[in-house]
């Protein structure tokens, strides 16, 4: 179990990121909504939003996992704050994405409950479709 002080040290860039753009990018909205025609301008702008908001890592599931309990000064275990952002982030995050998808798409992407699973799950459809294109 890692202490408050080890959890806050390695996450102070991605709670400052976090709680300067939580309030503004929810709503951050892209002008197209992913169909069966526009994935290559749909993944563009989804990418350039996030990167532009300093959350690309989400997407590729590269922020690193944070224990749910830390020990406090007691030795307690207590929630860890930094977690509770996280999760915040990260489900603000996934329903903006879906957000962005349109209606004859979503049921493909049920069970899907992260940003990095939606994205992924998005990519392998357009891959196979394109697969289909082809052969």
């Amino acid at each position: 179990m890692l202490d408050s002080e080890t959890i806050d040290a390695g996450v102070t860039s991605l709670s400052v990121q976090e709680d300067s753009c939580e309030q503004s990018f929810s709503n951050k909205r892209i002008n197209i909504q992913l169909d069966d025609t526009n994935f290559l301008l749909w993944r563009q702008q989804v990418t350039l939003m996030m990167r532009g908001q300093g959350l690309e890592a989400y997407l590729d599931g590269s922020v690193p996992p944070l224990p749910k309990l830390i020990r406090n000064a007691n030795g307690e275990n207590v929630s860890n704050p930094a977690y509770i952002r996280f999760i915040k982030q990260e489900s603000s995050l996934a329903s903006w994405l879906l957000s962005t998808v349109s209606p004859n798409i979503l049921p493909q992407l049920v069970g899907a409950d992260t940003t990095a699973t939606i994205w992924s799950t998005i990519l392998q459809l357009y891959l196979i479709l394109k697969l289909k294109q082809v052969f």
